[in-house]
C-alpha cells in the first residue's frame, strides 16, 4: 500500500472518534489524563451546576468575532471549595474550549484564573455534562467525605 494511503488509514480511527464526539467536545491536546483523585485535589472548586447565562467576550480582530465565552453557573451541589456569590466559568474560543449549553447541568472541576474573577475547566480532566458524568458522582462524594475529616 502506498505511504499516503497508510497515513490516511492510520488516522481514520482518530478522525471517526473526533466526528462522533461532535462539535461540543473539548479537546485535550497535551495528553494528560489526571486521575479523578488528583483532579479533585488540584481543583479550587468541584461542583455540579447549571449553565445559566452566556456572554461572549467580543474581539473584532478574532476571525469568529469573540475570544471567549463566559458562563454564569447556578451551583447545585458543592463537593470541594468555596463558591463565590456568583460563579463564572470562562472558556476560550480555541481548541481548548469547554463548550457549555445554557440550561444544561455539568459536573465541573474548576481552577481559578489568577488574573480574573473567573474559573476555567481543564479539558483533560473529568468535567462533563452531568448525564455523561453521573457515574462519577459516588466517587466524588466519597472524596468530599474524605476531605472533610
Amino acid at each position: 500500500m502506498p505511504r499516503p494511503a497508510r497515513i490516511v488509514i492510520a488516522t481514520l480511527p482518530a478522525l471517526a472518534l473526533a466526528i462522533a464526539a461532535g462539535p461540543a467536545s473539548a479537546l485535550c491536546t497535551d495528553g494528560r489524563h489526571p486521575s479523578l483523585q488528583a483532579e479533585f485535589a488540584d481543583s479550587d472548586i468541584v461542583a455540579t451546576g447549571t449553565a445559566r447565562f452566556v456572554r461572549r467576550v467580543v474581539d473584532p480582530k478574532d476571525p469568529e468575532g469573540y475570544v471567549a465565552t463566559i458562563h454564569e453557573i447556578q451551583v447545585r451541589e458543592i463537593f470541594r471549595g468555596r463558591i463565590p456569590k456568583r460563579l463564572y466559568v470562562e472558556s476560550p474560543n480555541t481548541s481548548a474550549r469547554f463548550p457549555m449549553e445554557a440550561s444544561r447541568t455539568y459536573l465541573l472541576f474548576l481552577q481559578r484564573d489568577a488574573n480574573a474573577h473567573h474559573h476555567f475547566v481543564d479539558n483533560c480532566g473529568h468535567s462533563a455534562p452531568l448525564d455523561a458524568a453521573r457515574r462519577l458522582l459516588p466517587q466524588v462524594r466519597a472524596l468530599r467525605a474524605i476531605g472533610s475529616k
